[in-house]
């Protein structure tokens, strides 16, 4: 039996992150493709980590359209290796519309930077880098 259709904003996170893990640079940059997190995990970040999570509306009821907010936050000690990471998880996503994901649940149409900022985190002495994409993805099947 075939397995059930992964929800499309699942399938929409999860193609973010694969794009992002499977970037040979990027994981470089990190120490390894196992530095990504979603932002529910309860441990605090930790240097030379991303972390992200979405937010978002349905601003259409009868469109299937999801228009959603996706914040990826680096975490690092060294202000300019976290700029190196933000840079090149910029260049990976902006403007990369990802077209179908998870199997065609969805379709990912734009995905455009909307916003950045640099912080020193309340958590202990580490840089955050946020990072704010606007992504627009159409529910299908």
């Amino acid at each position: 039996m075939p397995a059930p259709p992964v929800p499309a904003m699942r399938a929409v996170r999860q193609a973010i992150v694969k794009a992002l893990r499977d970037d040979g640079t990027l994981t470089t940059l990190l120490g390894g493709a196992n530095r990504i997190y979603r932002r529910m995990r309860k441990q605090p970040p930790e240097a030379r980590q991303v972390t992200y999570f979405d937010f978002g509306v349905r601003p259409d009821p009868t469109v299937p359209l999801r228009d959603r907010t996706f914040q990826i936050d680096v975490w690092d000690t060294v202000p300019e290796r976290a700029a190196n990471i933000a840079d090149r998880i910029e260049a990976i996503l902006d403007n990369q519309p990802m077209g179908e994901v998870g199997g065609g649940t969805a379709r990912v149409v734009y995905m455009q930077l909307v916003s950045d900022n640099d912080v020193v985190a309340d958590e202990g002495d580490l840089v955050r880098v946020m990072l704010e994409f606007r992504v627009l993805a159409y529910k299908q099947g």
